[in-house]
């Protein structure tokens, strides 16, 4: 690595790869007009101890997370995760932790979506398409749809052209609401056996 001091303003020059092993600090703006890449499985602290941080986790998934006090402005447009439901719920059927809107594609109102595990506050919306579909939790989980347990044997029925909100209240306990196409209530969603 070569290096030079401009003794006159204090600037550095480092050309290369530059490696810090120790802590440091930097005060001022710094600017990046080269981009910055941050690691896989990195996460970034702000402020002390559990102000905030932002993770980036590669689990297959690639997503990135955000703890702490969280603000979004007007005019965030998420893209829609497209999920397929499937005979088990399973493979295209799981619907990611963390998703927020998602579209689904059904050949048969028989099929299934699984809902992640709940984490409270987490809300996901979906639009299903020309088929209705099934609504499940993950397998073993004990977690519920609107107080039934729906990990395997219970599940609840969403209609063709409708759209579902599941908002977790609590951890593995989901609350789930639908409405028509022409924004009509569909009450009382109780899952019941296949």
């Amino acid at each position: 690595m070569a290096w030079r001091e401009d003794a006159v303003f204090g600037n550095v020059e480092i050309e290369g790869t530059l490696t810090q092993t120790g802590a440091g600090a930097v005060t001022g703006l710094s600017t990046l007009t080269g981009g910055a890449a941050i690691p896989d499985d990195t996460t970034l602290a702000f402020g002390t101890g559990t102000d905030g941080t932002i993770e980036y986790d590669e689990d297959g998934t690639d997503q990135i997370r955000v703890a702490g006090a969280n603000w979004v402005m007007p005019g965030v447009q998420f893209t829609p995760y497209a999920a397929t439901a499937t005979a088990d719920g399973l493979t295209t059927g799981l619907i990611p932790l963390g998703t927020s809107f998602v579209s689904v594609t059904s050949a048969s109102a028989d099929n299934i979506v699984t809902l992640p595990a709940g984490t409270a506050g987490q809300v996901i919306k979906a639009w299903v398409g020309a088929n209705g579909c099934e609504v499940r939790t993950p397998a073993s989980s004990g977690a519920t749809i609107n107080g039934v347990d729906s990990d395997g044997t219970n599940e609840a029925a969403i209609p063709a052209t409708s759209m579902f909100t599941a908002t977790c209240v609590a951890t593995d306990t989901w609350l789930l609401e639908a409405v028509t196409e022409l924004g009509a209530v569909i009450t009382a969603i109780v899952p019941d056996a296949a």
